[in-house]
């Protein structure tokens, strides 16, 4: 088995105070923002998750890897258990502060702002049909609309289908309001049918 070692040297480190948690992130580069978020497993960090790409990205934009709350050194709450929304909403919230701060001058965060309050009524709209909706799902969601595209399947197909892998009650149409969003960054593509969409 191979090893790899990381530069540290290619990124800075910045902090954040977002929503009362001293929030930690690594970047490096100038230009237009992209933030890279990782995963939950235990051993995930910005460092380990993103800290051998951010350097040759940083080449041409500006790349911010955030530590999740409880992850690398963003702090946590202590003893007290995130409910399971709360974590997105720091996201969220950094995010906001992120476009705020970092964005490229020629960038437009009110559109920024927009997709977030989309994906925040998205959530929203979800949770009140399945209480085990939240935003974690959605990347669940996204990834499982990968797995299933095939150019046959309809909306209406795949949330029957994730509906039944992991028991969640998702209606085609939000999965829909989903895939338009990747649709408008250019990720995959919808036909029109009468199923809300061909993927």
């Amino acid at each position: 088995m191979g090893t790899h070692v990381v530069d540290r040297s290619a990124w800075r480190n910045r902090y954040y105070d977002v929503a009362g948690i001293c929030a930690h992130s690594i970047e490096a580069g100038t230009g237009e923002t992209l933030v890279l978020v990782h995963g939950a497993l235990a051993w995930c960090c910005a460092g380990l998750t993103s800290g051998a790409v951010l350097g040759p990205l940083s080449r041409t934009m500006r790349v911010v890897a955030v530590d999740l709350p409880g992850y690398g050194t963003t702090e946590t709450r202590g003893a007290r258990v995130w409910t399971a929304a709360e974590p997105g909403a720091l996201l969220i919230a950094w995010l906001r502060q992120l476009g705020a701060v970092l964005a490229h001058p020629d960038a437009e965060p009110a559109r920024v702002r927009r997709a977030l309050d989309e994906l925040a009524a998205l959530v929203a709209a979800m949770a009140g049909e399945d209480a085990n909706v939240n935003w974690e799902t959605l990347r669940l969601l996204a990834d499982e609309l990968w797995n299933f595209t095939d150019g046959r399947r309809t909306i209406a197909d795949v949330a029957d289908a994730i509906g039944f892998e992991f028991g969640l009650r998702i209606r085609p149409d939000h999965l829909a309001a989903l895939a338009r969003g990747l649709e408008r960054v250019g990720a995959l593509t919808l036909e029109a049918t009468s199923s809300q969409g061909t993927l």
